[in-house]
């Protein structure tokens, strides 16, 4: 069988199980033939070994069981970087993307003022699952030069050691200029533990409440940890946890910033002004419409 038979075929098995058959086709079909998918169009005539068509056909019945795709080529696009991904990490949104970018907004006015402030920029990643926030982050600070003009010190905190070893594969992975960028990965509940205060908390908590988990899509609620998605009851439960350990985890001048549901900002709003009552709390949308962010700040 051609490239373009096995693309066909490949679409015809998911249609009824995914919501973009003939993409998830291509992505896997790549994936096995370790080509990108430019290839597989200025080669369609090419015939695919007997091996390799066995093996793009038990992808597909993964992908047809429901599946998603990332953690079956373990790779996952975020902020045009490649990180890998198994399940024990929640997959990257795109949605988090705009998250990076509110943390590094906060990041450059905070060099700007370097000049006023002793020592490094402490930057914390809590429940950094794959490390997409900090090591995005740290990517964009090397990139920027940043690094060039003060020190960084970075926190990559999860409660599980499994989780921040795919931390750590990205962060070998995706970084190799570490000049004045000191990289801390942690074991720890939240921010339990810690005596010292930062510059920057930022998280994506799990924040789904636990009556909606199983109403989820398959792809999530039947692979993707549930310890990354529950977010107790009415899923603040965990989002109040990290609010109280912050309070006492942020430097004077420091920014706290957390992603939500959209649900939440009326009620995150009132806790956060009760505990942060000389800050200035703000909701941002994302980049599809929604209330998704909470940001903390002087």
């Amino acid at each position: 069988m051609t490239i373009n038979d096995l693309l066909q075929k490949g679409g015809e098995i998911l249609k009824h199980d995914s919501q973009t058959p003939d993409l998830d086709s291509e992505i896997l079909l790549s994936f096995v033939l370790e080509r990108d998918r430019a290839y597989l169009y200025t080669h369609r005539e090419e015939p695919v070994k007997e091996k390799l068509k066995q093996k793009y056909y038990s992808l597909l019945e993964r992908r047809k069981n429901g599946e998603p795709i990332a953690y079956i080529t373990n790779t996952k696009e975020f902020y045009s970087l490649d990180f890998y991904v198994d399940k024990n990490v929640l997959i990257p949104r795109p949605e988090t993307e705009d998250l990076v970018d509110l943390a590094f907004e906060e990041i450059q006015r905070l060099v700007k003022n370097v000049k006023s402030r002793a020592g490094s920029v402490r930057i914390v990643d809590v429940g950094t699952g794959s490390g997409c926030i900090g090591v995005t982050l740290i990517h964009k600070i090397i990139e920027s030069g940043l690094n060039g003009k003060t020190g960084f010190d970075f926190y990559l905190i999860d409660i599980s050691g499994k989780v921040l070893n795919v931390a750590k594969k990205n962060y070998i992975k995706l970084i190799s200029d570490v000049k004045n960028v000191k990289v801390n990965f942690v074991k720890t509940d939240l921010l339990k533990g810690f005596k010292n205060k930062f510059d920057i908390i930022a998280s994506n908590p799990p924040y789904i409440p636990s009556g909606k988990i199983d109403f989820l899509d398959r792809a999530v609620k039947d692979f993707e940890p549930r310890v990354a998605l529950n977010g107790g009851r009415g899923g603040l439960v965990t989002i109040k946890r990290l609010i109280n350990e912050a309070v006492k985890r942020l430097m004077p001048e420091g920014r706290f910033l957390f992603e939500l549901l959209e649900e939440h900002p009326e009620t995150v709003k009132l806790y956060l002004e009760e505990n942060f009552p000389k800050y200035k709390v703000e909701f941002k949308k994302d980049s599809f419409g929604e209330w998704r962010f909470a940001v903390v700040s002087r």
